[in-house]
């Protein structure tokens, strides 16, 4: 996954059927990847500030509050950790499921694990500058935080419908 560099990744949603679903579809893709669930953007931050070890991470938009995958994509950037933040919606009637990083839209459920796996596919393509895994490599982590770089790679992360 994401040209076999990520080791780590973590998945922050505050519905435990689109945890489950993203981790089985990574676990049944790529078993060597380490998951770690998170049921929100808080639960994820207080780890991030303990623990950088994380290669990339799948967050959702709305938990705690409508902007929640904003902050959680902010704090992964700052540091150079790559997010995409993969956000569940109803568009007049039917359910359909916004990618940030590269921008796509699916039809269907966020707790489908063959749903995330398409969109894990389309994560992980991309050229040189639409793969946010590749970007990163490019930059290299942090040692230290920098918000305006996070802020400024947040916004790119952010699907079409917020």
């Amino acid at each position: 996954m994401f040209d076999g560099a990520v080791t780590v990744l973590a998945i922050v949603d505050d519905l435990e059927e689109n945890r489950l679903a993203a981790e089985k579809a990574v676990n049944e893709m790529y078993p060597e990847i380490e998951v770690r669930l998170y049921a929100s953007a808080t639960e994820f931050i207080s780890a991030l500030a303990k623990d950088r070890s994380f290669d990339f991470v799948l967050s959702d938009m709305c938990m705690e509050t409508k902007r929640s995958g904003y902050e959680v994509a902010v704090e992964s950037w700052s540091w150079r950790i790559p997010c995409t933040i993969v956000s569940g919606g109803s568009d007049h009637g039917q359910n359909r499921v916004y990618v940030g990083y590269p921008k796509a839209v699916y039809n269907g459920e966020k707790s489908d694990p063959e749903l995330w796996k398409q969109v894990i596919q389309t994560i992980q393509s991309g050229g040189e500058y639409g793969n946010a895994h590749r970007v990163a490599l490019r930059i290299g982590k942090s040692d230290q935080p920098d918000k305006e770089f996070g802020q400024t790679s947040a916004t790119v992360a952010l699907p079409l419908n917020v």
